[in-house]
């Protein structure tokens, strides 16, 4: 709707109530209200070829990765579930801004698997992405379990003056700017809206439903973004979590390959959440979903090249 406004801004409001009104639309119970709008929309999508594909090329790559990694040796799996575990962490760190090196993080993780006494940084992250692969996960059911999730994934690399002081999530305002200081986005408030809009999040990716879990998965993403419940590490928490629905729906490596390939095209990712939080969109996931897949999709074929 974002493209079309634009295109056809006379046919707008048209377009709009045919996608909303097409039999094939999915309608969700996620609502937003964009930055200065009077208005709340539901979020939709509508299920076209392009997002079927993609979908099955996702379980084509995951089908191939883990024909080409079961016959590896262990030690040979383990050194490449620690490459792809640092590659990670690095690449989240690097799209949130925060300093760390490949090499710390290699030793961190030695550090962690040879028990030393003294905790390395990074600890927490490290053993929740560890447990991905070698322990069973509980995913969140309720608001509580995300916040238990920040303060393993984000909370220790948070700055001071950034730290959570409500009860679960942050208790101020927030904006997300741009580069050359716009409001383009607050986030949620106040905190119990915070914690109802999370508690609906996570009942939309934990209920069964025709929705095929990747999708849900993808705009989950967008969702834990527009309510931003944190003041920082929005970003590192949602990805996690993403791992975590990934890993029960697909193997192992491609829950844990999505940071590098949003790390490589940073300017897309902000792009996707810029343009479905703007009014003029109306609340469509379909931009968003298709990029976000093709995110997938790309650490897929890093790790089976």
């Amino acid at each position: 709707m974002h493209k079309y406004h634009y295109k056809e801004p006379k046919k707008v409001e048209t377009e709009y109530q045919r996608r909303i009104s097409s039999v094939n639309t999915q309608i969700l119970d996620l609502t937003i209200k964009p930055h200065k709008s009077s208005k709340q929309f539901n979020l939709y999508f509508v299920p076209t070829l392009t997002i079927l594909s993609l979908v099955s090329k996702i379980e084509r790559y995951n089908s191939l990765l883990k024909e080409l990694s079961f016959p590896l040796p262990d030690g040979a799996k383990e050194s490449l579930h620690d490459d792809i575990i640092v590659n990670e962490l690095f690449s989240t760190n690097q799209i949130e801004g925060v300093k760390s090196t490949k090499k710390e993080i290699v030793q961190s993780m030695r550090e962690i698997k040879e028990k030393y006494t003294k905790k390395p940084r990074f600890h927490s992250m490290l053993k929740s992405y560890l447990r991905i692969l070698y322990a069973d996960n509980k995913l969140p059911r309720i608001t509580k379990d995300v916040r238990e999730i920040y303060d393993n994934i984000a909370a220790s690399e948070i700055e001071e003056n950034n730290k959570i002081e409500g009860p679960l999530f942050r208790k101020e305002s927030v904006s997300v700017v741009s580069a050359t200081d716009r409001v383009i986005h607050e986030g949620v408030n106040p905190h119990y809206l915070i914690e109802e809009k999370m508690q609906e999040l996570i009942n939309f990716l934990n209920e069964k439903d025709e929705i095929e879990k990747v999708i849900k998965i993808a705009i989950s993403h967008y969702y834990f973004g527009y309510i931003h419940p944190f003041y920082d590490g929005n970003g590192r928490t949602s990805r996690f979590i993403n791992s975590l629905y990934l890993n029960e729906e697909y193997d192992k490596l491609t829950a844990i390959s999505l940071s590098r390939s949003i790390d490589n095209d940073k300017k897309t990712y902000y792009d996707i959440f810029d343009k479905t939080n703007s009014v003029i969109n109306r609340g469509e996931l379909n931009y968003f979903i298709e990029k976000f897949l093709g995110f997938i999709i790309e650490g897929q074929k890093t790790l089976i090249t």
